[in-house]
């Protein structure tokens, strides 16, 4: 079910660039093998090859009652059926720190193959999560009994969405300008739900902000920028 687990390969990438000498080699060659031995296991336990989405919940966002219909509460093998938006960016970017370090490391075949892997990732993730009448990407499509993307959205999905060129220009600009921004700053989840503990729901988490506030920059909407940082202030 916690196939977020590979954010981690983001952080191990923006290692790699402050390191050098024998202590980068030894670490590009830890995170060579971890990400490799990574990608080819989700491969086969968790890779949908019907729609090219992995399965799993979302990243961070992982109390049940927070972000997932409340019947799942229960059954939490229907959140492991689930594709989440977030989590399948991470999974396209550890393909694609994959096909960077072989090709550092000079194995063309093993490049080629995950670069081939992440791009028709992010491809899949364009077809299956953007819901063009909202101009958003969902959060992610529950199960195999309900197939349609949910009409729910999260900071940092959204983020990852804009940061990691999943979302076109026009697509980084509306995503942007059409997530709410409340006075104190936005939702880690959109729309929020009345009756539930504040935790996730009802909630501004900085870790998330701070990526909101890099891909707001990065689509160059100021106001957007603003509110982020006033909400890491305050």
């Amino acid at each position: 079910i916690s196939s977020d687990r590979v954010v981690w390969a983001m952080g191990a990438w923006e290692l790699l660039k402050v390191l050098d000498g024998a202590e980068r080699t030894a670490f590009r060659d830890l995170t060579y093998e971890a990400v490799v031995n990574t990608a080819e296991h989700d491969r086969l336990v968790v890779w949908d090859s019907s729609d090219g989405l992995y399965r799993g919940e979302q990243s961070f966002l992982d109390w049940r009652e927070q972000t997932y219909p409340a019947w799942t509460a229960s059954d939490t093998a229907q959140i492991g059926m689930s594709k989440a938006l977030g989590t399948n960016i991470g999974h396209m970017v550890l393909l694609d720190v994959a096909a960077k370090l072989a090709t550092e490391k000079g194995d063309t075949t093993a490049s080629q193959k995950y670069a081939g892997w992440s791009q028709s990732l992010r491809e899949a993730i364009r077809t299956r999560l953007w819901l063009a009448d909202r101009q958003l990407y969902s959060t992610f499509v529950t199960t195999y009994l309900d197939p349609a993307p949910t009409l729910r959205y999260d900071l940092l999905g959204e983020a990852f969405a804009v940061l990691f060129d999943v979302a076109s220009t026009e697509q980084a600009a509306e995503i942007v300008s059409r997530y709410p921004h409340l006075p104190k700053g936005a939702p880690v989840i959109w729309p929020q739900q009345q009756n539930v503990a504040i935790y996730h729901n009802r909630a501004i988490w900085p870790f998330v902000t701070a990526f909101w506030a890099k891909a707001a920059a990065k689509a160059g909407n100021a106001a957007a920028v603003d509110n982020a940082v006033h909400a890491l202030i305050r």
